[in-house]
């Protein structure tokens, strides 16, 4: 008499026994990628794609110029196969930490490289377009003293999109098995940075031409101001220890003389002083972010923020 049930259980338990023989496919292991802050880790994820895990040093919200590394931060780079930091006066003070705990066989690349005060570059993306990294002395009423460079350049869009060249670079040389994913994803969003600098561009036209002077508390914002045609004014270069009586008297004049709405101040920043200044003055005090916080989680929804800002209070 056949046990039809029976053969069944046996048939199944020999085919699930000779299943775990067989050797499963070996698991996808992401590309280790350290950035010194969080827009270079964004504009890294958006070039990576699913084949990178990108962590930042400096976390989000926390004001790079007071910034200081941890243990921990050394064994995070060591485990890393791309680091990217800006270099420019921006994030050096990282660079012998970086140096001594980046492992061997590792990639270094520093997202600015050709991006030169006073030099025109070109990039590689689109002949038609030069796109010139403006002068690091301060010009057109930026207050930054002359001679002391300003590290920023991703607040200008067309500027950004050579930190993506520089980020495929790197991926490209860390990982080269995946190099043409590594450049499809830039293509990709090299054509939105396009897009946004036109949005951008947009977006601020909505404000008169008399009022297209924007004055912030940090002195990041130069590249993004001479891009769009405005012009510029900061109470300090750095954090807010940096800030002196008579850099208050030189931006309230420009304030009052210029009949300016509104001022800006970061959040990361200690931006009491700037504030007790604009009620002083009986201006409005609005968000601008240089770096990807908790509230913009990404690069372009920051600049996208940033637009809408100052149209909010100078519109």
């Amino acid at each position: 008499m056949s046990h039809p049930t029976f053969k069944s259980l046996i048939a199944l338990t020999l085919a699930l026994v000779l299943a775990g023989c067989v050797p499963s496919a070996p698991e996808t292991l992401s590309l280790k990628v350290v950035a010194t802050n969080t827009v270079l880790a964004d504009l890294a994820r958006n070039v990576g794609g699913e084949l990178v895990s990108v962590t930042s040093l400096v976390p989000a919200g926390a004001d790079i110029h007071t910034f200081q590394t941890t243990p921990s931060n050394s064994i995070t780079i060591g485990a890393a196969d791309l680091i990217i930091s800006n270099d420019g006066g921006l994030d050096d003070f990282m660079t012998p930490v970086l140096t001594s705990a980046q492992r061997p066989g590792s990639v270094h690349i520093v997202a600015s490289t050709g991006l030169v005060a006073t030099e025109i570059v070109e990039l590689e993306s689109t002949k038609e377009d030069a796109v010139v990294a403006e002068e690091a002395e301060r010009s057109n009423g930026d207050e930054r003293p002359a001679g002391e460079p300003d590290p920023h350049f991703w607040l200008n869009p067309t500027l950004a999109i050579h930190y993506v060249e520089r980020i495929l670079e790197g991926l490209t040389e860390a990982d080269p098995n995946n190099a043409q994913q590594y450049t499809d994803n830039a293509q990709a969003y090299i054509e939105q940075l396009r897009q946004l600098d036109l949005e951008i561009a947009n977006t601020l036209n909505q404000v008169p031409l008399e009022r297209r002077h924007l004055v912030t508390f940090h002195d990041a914002y130069g590249y993004f101001a001479r891009h769009y045609e405005w012009k510029i004014s900061a109470f300090v270069p750095g954090d807010a220890s940096d800030v002196t009586p008579g850099d208050i008297v030189t931006v309230m004049e420009q304030i009052k003389l210029d009949g300016i709405p509104a001022v800006f101040a970061e959040p990361q920043l200690n931006s009491d002083v700037l504030r007790q200044a604009a009620q002083d003055a009986g201006v409005e005090v609005g968000i601008i972010r240089s770096l990807v916080d908790d509230q913009t989680r990404t690069y372009i929804e920051m600049m996208r923020a940033n637009a809408k800002s100052l149209v909010e209070k100078l519109g």
